[in-house]
């Protein structure tokens, strides 16, 4: 009897290894500083099973979260991956803002180095949102200024794929976003260690893997199998100075460890390191050195995409179109014409629609009552669809002949979010609120994610819409262009200029515009050869000279040249 009630009970046995589980975590974190990647691997599985035990589930993700470091540390990406994403879902699971935040944070530079941009942006904003739950000057806005750079890297990709532009413009631009991306994410670690170094030295050791600091990109194989502080110190010395490939292998004084803007500071060694990618070889100086003299595109990075408001169906538009209903995907319809007719009583909501109109647009080659009946079958396949997912959804409603999106359904649509942020802006430009403008055009652009409706792009019902859109997502890049242009903020206004270059590549005053940032940036070379690109595009669009306006700012950059 009394052996048995010597015995631990569960609360007792399962604080005990919550206990080891800590103490086993804490050595871990020691040998993850002194990059002993197998030791502590070990290690944290040890962790991770005796916090499951315990049900510890903040144990559990900083077990997981370490491992993905230490996994990365040692190679094997795919596994840092996958434990990456097991602590991020653990920590939302147990409702923790702070490790929901960190975990996002850590899964968004490893998917970084893995290229994947567009996740990057996901999670980046997804770390933003958690994190800004939390007490203390954390660098949010340096996150959503590194979202929005991973997204403008993805567009510049998806053109020069699409030979939309030209591969060696989008590589020399790449790359100037990428090294603003790498300074960012630096100076956010930078803060955030800062900020918990202050609260003192036990808080921030345990959280000190959670930011992974190895994020070395591939080297050739002599310099990969190196010490992980000599290839960030050469890789970076590649990047900024130039080095010669020959010189990568020569030993590298721990001292000149990277910071986030050249010449070295005496701060401590960053967070993250990216991979850039590689312009052509003729023009790669050409990048590294407008990289180098290019502010940081503050227009872009200081407001973050807008927040979806709180609905039952959000919809996007621009882009492949895609219906949400309680966050829910819509992945299966009844018709493709059901489809159809759901876009166009979306995107004109507000108003009843006579059912005669819809039965013309849709069965123009049809009898009357055929097309009558045709659309009754499509709109019951839409009821039907949405009634599959939500039962309690009334979609459409039909009075006086009319069919209408049900006004009682809360609903978010991307276009009319943008048409409403290109209203605020002008509304704003109008009354001398220039900063209230520019901050509504940006919120504006930042929900155009690609051709509005482009499933649809031969249906004159949708052409109508898509030229109205395309005229003021124009205007937006225009006022913002020429803001960043007037504040010195010649990335963000190269920036601009190109998207603008994207949809009429003979706008000549986008054209211009990109000739005056290079030229104010002393890169007259750049400058001269947007001239040239201009001369070729209108030559062969429209069989016209440049105006007389650039002709005369182009021959001012060629004597300034001969004079230098």
């Amino acid at each position: 009897m009394n052996s048995l009630s010597q015995r631990p009970g569960p609360n007792e046995r399962r604080a005990s290894q919550q206990r080891s589980g800590w103490d086993t975590y804490h050595q871990a974190i020691e040998l993850l500083n002194r990059d002993e990647w197998g030791a502590a691997l070990r290690l944290l599985a040890a962790a991770e099973t005796c916090f499951r035990s315990a049900d510890d589930q903040e144990g559990l993700w900083r077990a997981l979260s370490g491992q993905a470091a230490a996994h990365w540390g040692s190679g094997d990406h795919s596994l840092a991956l996958a434990r990456a994403t097991a602590a991020l879902r653990t920590a939302e699971d147990l409702g923790d803002t702070l490790g929901a935040g960190l975990t996002a944070w850590q899964l968004a530079v490893l998917v970084l180095r893995e290229g994947n941009y567009r996740q990057a942006a996901e999670l980046l904003l997804q770390a933003e949102d958690a994190l800004g739950r939390q007490q203390g000057a954390l660098p949010l806005h340096e996150l959503a200024a590194s979202a929005q750079l991973c997204l403008e890297i993805t567009r510049w990709q998806q053109l020069a794929a699409q030979r939309v532009v030209e591969q060696h413009s989008a590589s020399e631009l790449i790359a100037a976003i990428q090294r603003n991306l790498l300074a960012r994410l630096t100076e956010a670690a930078a803060a955030l260690r800062t900020l918990w170094g202050q609260r003192g030295r036990e808080s921030w050791s345990e959280r000190l893997l959670l930011l992974p600091t190895a994020l070395a990109p591939a080297l050739p194989e002599p310099v990969a199998r190196s010490s992980l502080t000599r290839r960030l110190t050469r890789w970076w010395r590649r990047l900024v100075d130039g080095a010669p490939q020959q010189d990568l292998h020569a030993p590298v004084a721990p001292s000149s460890l990277l910071t986030s803007d050249p010449p070295p500071a005496p701060s401590a060694a960053p967070t993250f390191t990216l991979e850039p990618a590689t312009p052509a070889p003729a023009l790669h100086d050409v990048a590294q050195e407008a990289a180098s003299t290019t502010p940081p595109p503050a227009e872009l990075a200081r407001f973050a995409p807008p927040p979806r408001r709180a609905a039952r169906l959000v919809v996007t538009c621009f882009g492949p179109f895609r219906v949400l209903v309680d966050d829910r995907p819509l992945e299966r319809w009844e018709s493709a014409r059901a489809r159809t007719v759901f876009k166009y009583l979306v995107t004109r909501r507000s108003t009843p629609v006579p059912k005669e109109i819809l039965a013309e647009l849709f069965w123009p080659d049809s009898e009357p009552e055929l097309a009558r009946r045709s659309l009754h079958q499509a709109i019951y396949c839409l009821r039907q669809t949405f009634k599959r997912v939500a039962p309690d959804l009334t979609i459409v409603q039909y009075a006086d002949d009319c069919y209408q999106l049900s006004p009682t359904v809360s609903i978010w649509v991307d276009s009319d979010e943008f048409a409403a942020s290109v209203r605020v802006a002008r509304s704003r430009y109008a009354v001398g609120d220039t900063d209230g403008a520019m901050q509504a055009y940006a919120v504006a652009l930042d929900l155009v994610g690609g051709t509005f409706l482009e499933e649809d792009r031969y249906d004159a019902w949708a052409d109508e819409l898509r030229q109205s859109y395309t005229s003021m997502y124009i205007e937006a890049l225009h006022r913002l262009a020429r803001h960043a242009y007037g504040r010195g903020e010649y990335s963000a206004a190269i920036l601009y200029g190109q998207r603008l270059l994207q949809h009429d590549s003979c706008d000549e005053e986008a054209h211009l515009l990109l000739m005056r940032c290079y030229v104010a940036q002393g890169l007259r070379h750049l400058a001269v050869r947007q001239y040239q690109l201009c001369v070729s595009a209108l030559r062969a669009e429209l069989g016209l000279p440049p105006s007389e306006e650039l002709e005369g700012f182009y021959r001012r950059v060629v004597e300034a040249g001969r004079d230098g």
